[in-house]
């Protein structure tokens, strides 16, 4: 089922319908890889990975409340610490 239309424009540019791409999180500088099917069909795959995105979340987030990834791996040790202390040390 097709989500819509694109036009090749000068330089070889193309917009993605909106709709693609919201429901992909697609943005302005992503990369692509093509894979051809033959009979002039070709896929374009987003080479970002799901995992670099979620990368990408977690520095805005430590941005916007003015952490840094020291703060982060510190919050993280400390976590399991606790988690160690409570499920896996001996009652003394």
């Amino acid at each position: 089922m097709p989500d819509g239309t694109v036009q090749l424009r000068q330089q070889g540019a193309i917009t993605l319908p909106i709709s693609l791409r919201q429901r992909y999180n697609l943005r302005a500088g992503d990369v692509f890889s093509i894979i051809e099917l033959g009979d002039g069909a070709f896929v374009l795959s987003p080479k970002s990975s799901t995992l670099a995105r979620f990368g990408d979340k977690v520095g805005e987030i430590l941005r916007a409340e003015g952490l840094s990834m020291d703060d982060m791996l510190l919050g993280l040790e400390e976590e399991r610490e606790k988690y160690y202390t409570e499920h896996y040390a001996e009652n003394a």
